[in-house]
């Protein structure tokens, strides 16, 4: 829609039968793609999609069905959350991929950032010139 909130339209259409949509949604800086974050209602995949506004085509930046939470910096990073494995699957890591702003295509393998056991994060972000994120970190104590 306009920035007066005039003449809305439609982007996308999801198919509620194989996968859950959320809040999760990025815009690329130059206004012309967006990522959206999709789950399958049994819980083994998620992605990190794009959607070209010009085309109308999505493509899937990121498969990874221990992933969450994710944010776009402007510099052409995907940070999200993921889910360690085994014994520490109640904890979370923040990890980032490098992707081509243009294609949103993945340039690299996914590098961890944090080891923070015992941690799951929402609401991740970052600043405007990408060099500071925030969050909110949850802790969770297991004994009492």
């Amino acid at each position: 829609m306009k920035a007066t909130g005039e003449e809305p339209r439609k982007l996308l259409s999801a198919s509620q039968a194989s996968s859950v949509h959320d809040r999760r949604l990025a815009w690329f800086p130059d206004g012309r793609r967006i990522a959206f974050a999709s789950a399958s209602r049994a819980g083994d995949e998620f992605l990190i999609q794009s959607y070209d506004l010009d085309s109308g085509k999505t493509s899937v930046i990121l498969s990874n069905p221990k992933a969450g939470d994710f944010c776009l910096t402007r510099d052409g990073r995907i940070i999200y959350s993921r889910l360690e494995d085994g014994a520490n699957e109640k904890s979370a890591n923040l990890w980032e991929v490098r992707i081509d702003l243009r294609t949103a295509q993945i340039r690299g393998a996914p590098e961890r950032l944090t080891n923070w056991p015992g941690s799951l994060f929402r609401a991740l972000g970052s600043t405007l010139d990408s060099r500071r994120l925030f969050f909110i970190r949850l802790h969770y104590q297991n004994s009492v």
